[in-house]
């Protein structure tokens, strides 16, 4: 066993009496082609990922069809229910995805947002509701942090970026469907049927996540379980009329390196390491792995970076209605402001101007740009088009800015995710995400409250200010992200 000092440490290994060539995971994967499988993982993460869209937007088209029912001054429980559930969903089922795997935990967190969701369509009085929204909220925030770690972990780095922000944009997807939901049903039918419907996607993912998806191989792998791995690779990576090769999978190793730690294959076994014992550490022992020394770095640049896009980025998106409305400026064709048509209109036009961020991530990403300097720059030119928008002189100059802002930010957003994804271990790698992601709720939710202050109203220059800032500062704090494209799921 390793000594105390010992910068390389290794995962138990189960596979040392079997036969087949040795293999390291990472070079096996890209050395060969994407599979049907892998991508139809890639695809179900990304309907997760469009099921947390359904859920943050489908309160927004709600709210107005509950004035009968709850009063209007307490209806902001709703949605502040809503993202409460989601920061600590987030946080839990980050831990036990660590802990019991990304497959389990995912097809519970959907199982959670279809029940409860369904719930809030049959539910009456306020404390109800908001008792129904926080649990979904709770299962559709769990299910974020598990995606993006599956979908890292089943492809290849060099299409990492591109996987990864290809599950992001199922935001987008999510967004639109959930705008197209609203304007077909609510103004034809009610609000509980349209609950209702949004809870059906959870229940779909939920079946295919228990029926199809295998578990996460480089999960079983850090897990100590190799001989599992090697199997669920070998399903993972068959290739129709293609002959099996006889491998095995190498145990993997935690190596300390500059700034972090690294994931390697290592032929050595029967060793083990503190990670491997992640079944008997608590929930605060695994945050505290997060700021130990080798990982405190990376862990603190990239809690600065989502508070500070958080903040800037939610800020003005919610801020930007209210400059349309002032300067009599409608996102819509054929309907009036404050018109639901309007309402669903705009909706699908924001959802929209993401496509074009959404499409450059997934072909760029990491290939021609890497996603450090991809996030920096996005994150600049994010807060000049927020910019051009206020202080435009014309309907669509500001229209044309609001657009920009979005396609940009999305870009932001995207390689935020690669950049997490790929700087912890496996074996904390969920808790990672969850963290970051409630850190993101949490900077939105101040971002709500601040924007909403009377000084911050049109024509008040100061949420521009305050948004530029602070993705400002997001853009010079992804400098310091490593970014080492051949050293895979590191900090380093």
């Amino acid at each position: 066993m390793p000594g105390e000092g010992d910068e390389r440490t290794l995962l138990v290994d189960d596979s040392s009496d079997g036969g087949g060539d040795l293999v390291d995971y990472e070079e096996e994967l890209e050395a060969r082609r994407p599979t049907k499988m892998q991508w139809f993982t890639v695809l179900v993460c990304g309907m997760g990922n469009g099921i947390d869209a359904v859920e943050v937007l489908s309160v927004s088209f709600i709210l107005p069809a509950l004035g009968d029912e709850i009063p209007e001054d307490k209806l902001g429980y709703l949605g502040a229910a809503v993202f409460m559930g989601m920061l600590v969903g987030a946080i839990v089922a980050g831990f036990f995805a660590d802990r019991h795997g990304r497959q389990p935990v995912l097809a519970v967190a959907m199982l959670f947002n279809f029940f409860f969701m369904l719930g809030f369509s049959m539910s009456k009085g306020l404390w109800m509701m908001t008792a129904f929204r926080f649990m979904t909220g709770c299962g559709v925030g769990g299910a974020v942090p598990v995606v993006f770690s599956m979908a890292s972990e089943v492809m290849p780095r060099s299409m990492r970026g591109a996987a990864i922000s290809i599950v992001a944009s199922f935001f987008m997807v999510g967004s639109i469907g959930v705008a197209l939901l609203a304007w077909l049903v609510i103004p034809h039918g009610s609000w509980r049927l349209f609950a209702a419907l949004c809870s059906l996607p959870a229940l779909f993912v939920a079946v295919i996540t228990l029926l199809f998806l295998k578990e996460s191989p480089r999960f079983l792998l850090a897990s100590g379980r190799a001989n599992e791995a090697t199997a669920t690779f070998k399903r993972l990576t068959r290739q129709d009329g293609e002959a099996q090769r006889n491998i095995r999978l190498m145990p993997v190793e935690v190596v300390a390196s500059q700034g972090g730690l690294k994931e390697v294959g290592s032929p050595r076994s029967r060793a083990s390491h503190p990670l491997q014992a992640q079944g008997e550490k608590s929930h605060w022992s695994v945050v505290q792995d997060l700021f130990s020394p080798k990982l405190r770095g990376v862990t603190g640049v990239l809690c600065l970076v989502t508070s500070c896009m958080g903040f800037g980025w939610y800020g003005l998106i919610m801020w930007m209605p209210a400059l349309f409305k002032s300067r009599h400026v409608d996102m819509c064709i054929g309907a009036k402001a404050g018109d639901s048509e309007c309402t669903y209109q705009s909706a699908l036009f924001a959802a929209s101007s993401c496509f074009p961020g959404n499409m450059f991530a997934v072909v760029a990403m990491d290939r021609y740009i890497p996603h450090r300097q991809m996030l920096a720059a996005s994150l600049l030119l994010g807060a000049g088009a927020g910019l051009f928008a206020v202080v435009s002189s014309s309907p669509w100059e500001l229209g044309l800015g609001y657009c920009a802002f979005n396609a940009v930010s999305t870009v932001a957003w995207n390689s935020l995710d690669v950049a997490s994804t790929e700087s912890f271990p496996t074996s904390m790698r969920g808790t990672s995400m969850g963290i970051l992601s409630s850190i993101g709720r949490l900077a939105a939710t101040a971002a709500q409250l601040v924007y909403a202050l009377p000084s911050f109203q049109p024509p008040s220059a100061l949420p521009i200010m305050a948004s530029a800032i602070a993705m400002s500062i997001s853009s010079l704090a992804a400098l310091y992200l490593p970014h080492d494209p051949e050293a895979p799921f590191q900090s380093s």
